[in-house]
């Protein structure tokens, strides 16, 4: 088993040693010991983004006749991407049957054709950058699509690192591994990772987002959100409450436009928690639009992972008369109940907003239009009140 390291003036070290320490074990630990690796280069010297320097085994020459080939990322891939000397000699790395890239170096592999019909991720802030080379564009930890396995930002190397283990050595491997590194990311908590993802629609990335997740941080993660939360329920609009006609969903553009329905008040607060490092992910009720439940549509939530108190529901939607919600743990105040046949709560709680959510607002271009076709769901995601 042959693996090449892709190393470049400008990349970000960490990107390159997360996945290198797994990978390096395979050997040192007796799961692969015949497994060699070359790191490769264009210059005699390399220098990480900081100044630290890198010699490589090999200066040049084709890629090809490895198993395995990484790439790290940086802020240089920004000019390397339309560098033609760098993009063709990635290009002679086609054949390899194993392409792996942490962080941006997704984006050279963009340049080079490896994403065409592909699956891939990058660092949060280089996902919209991303989708000039996929249409697949996902804000997962490690994004395998088979012979392209591509990470998130820096130190999900590590994560990759441990994921091609599993792959080439097994899922005990990764395992007994993880557990030698001690590394946290293979914890109980590792779930709550999809719940602090940007997405496109849950866009912290964007400036003006996390500028106010910022300056609403306060003391501990349970003021944070309780921040957060004040913030959204009460300075922006609920549309149909203030007859606003203007549809929203991402955060951002709930943000800058200051109103939404209560699925688009629940894009932003994600937002603003997520870029705070508190998990947060999305709630449902089935509610009946009528006394006789002749017709439903669903109201959307929140949830937030309290370490505490585990999946705290709270209710962002906006207070009117007859409804009052609160940020006030354990006890949940919540705009409406459920109580009439066919009325629920989702099971589970979503890392990403439901389709249906999101494909009726992008199909409405106005409110008129969406309060005709509100979304709607199956029931089996719902549990009785």
């Amino acid at each position: 088993m042959k693996a090449s390291f892709v190393l470049f003036d400008g990349m970000t070290s960490l990107d390159f040693i997360g996945v290198y320490d797994p990978l390096g074990r395979l050997r040192t630990m007796g799961f692969l010991p015949d497994f060699e690796w070359t790191v490769c280069a264009l210059s005699d010297v390399v220098h990480d983004d900081r100044g630290l320097r890198f010699l490589p085994d090999r200066v040049g020459g084709n890629l090809a006749g490895f198993d395995l080939l990484v790439v790290p990322g940086g802020h240089i891939v920004q000019e390397l991407q339309n560098d033609a000397t760098f993009i063709q000699w990635l290009k002679t790395a086609t054949d390899v049957p194993m392409k792996a890239s942490v962080c941006t170096g997704s984006l050279l592999f963009g340049a080079a054709g490896f994403l065409d019909g592909k699956a891939a991720t990058t660092h949060w802030s280089a996902l919209e950058e991303l989708r000039r080379y996929t249409s697949e564009v996902r804000s997962d930890r490690v994004v395998d699509a088979g012979g392209i396995i591509t990470a998130g930002g820096v130190t999900a190397g590590i994560d990759l690192g441990l994921h091609l283990v599993e792959r080439l050595a097994g899922h005990e491997a990764k395992i007994r591994m993880a557990r030698q590194m001690d590394y946290v990311g293979y914890s109980t908590n590792q779930f709550l990772n999809g719940y602090l993802q940007a997405t496109e629609i849950v866009d912290y990335y964007s400036a003006e987002v996390s500028s106010l997740a910022a300056s609403l941080r306060d003391s501990s993660p349970m003021a944070t959100a309780k921040s957060c939360f004040d913030w959204v329920r009460d300075e922006i609009r609920h549309s149909l409450d203030h007859g606003d006609d203007q549809v929203t969903l991402k955060a951002s553009e709930v943000l800058r436009h200051r109103t939404g329905l209560c699925y688009a008040k629940s894009h932003l607060l994600a937002a603003l928690l997520r870029a705070n490092g508190i998990p947060c992910g999305f709630v449902y009720q089935r509610l009946a639009l009528d006394d006789a439940a002749t017709a439903y549509c669903l109201h959307g939530m929140n949830a937030v992972w309290l370490p505490e108190l585990g999946w705290y529901r709270i209710d962002p939607r906006g207070d009117r008369p007859g409804i009052n919600t609160q940020f006030d743990p354990p006890r949940e105040f919540l705009a409406f109940e459920t109580k009439s046949p066919g009325e629920g709560v989702t099971k589970e709680v979503f890392s990403e907003p439901l389709p249906v959510v999101v494909a009726a607002l992008r199909q409405s271009a106005s409110m008129v239009e969406l309060s005709s076709n509100l979304p709607d769901d199956n029931l089996q995601l719902f549990n009785d009140a």
